[in-house]
């Protein structure tokens, strides 16, 4: 029987932090075979899960200061990792949210069937790949921070 229903802020973090990488990997997918296949209707659906890839990781970051409040009382943490985790963390919604205003932009050109859409396109691809290594970044430091089995040891 479930006891507790209430999430502490590590778990909420812990809830949310993958959707932005896994959202990102379908977005470029998407992206691609709309592309490859010349499917007009499947680039605006990549384009669509690029833009809930940024607001998904806003959410996530905006969960990472109460997660750091709850795991800072550990005995293993770590403020260095911690602090690495969430400099990479701020460059990947940084990178997200740009791309996805391009696809936002992509969208409305799309819609006043702009020649400008095939630049838009492209460029949100580009973007979101980058964004999709910044969040595998974050993701493996972030993973660092609560598993010592993962973390790099020094040379005895």
């Amino acid at each position: 029987m479930i006891n507790n229903l209430y999430m502490n802020g590590a778990q909420l973090h812990l809830a949310l932090n993958h959707l932005p990488v896994v959202l990102s990997i379908i977005s470029f997918g998407t992206l691609l075979w709309g592309s490859f296949g010349k499917n007009f209707e499947i680039k605006k659906v990549g384009l669509i899960f690029v833009t809930l890839t940024a607001i998904f990781a806003g959410i996530a970051f905006l969960t990472g200061e109460s997660a750091e409040e709850v795991i800072e009382k550990l005995p293993s943490f770590s403020k260095e990792l911690v602090h690495e985790h969430e400099e990479a963390g701020e460059a990947a919604l940084i990178v997200s949210i740009i791309a996805g205003v391009a696809s936002l932009a992509a969208l409305y050109l799309s819609k006043k069937k702009s020649p400008f859409f095939s630049n838009a396109f492209v460029i949100t691809v580009i973007l979101i790949l980058i964004s999709l290594t910044a969040f595998l970044r974050t993701s493996h430091l972030g993973g660092l921070i609560s598993h010592e089995e993962i973390r790099p040891t020094s040379a005895n």
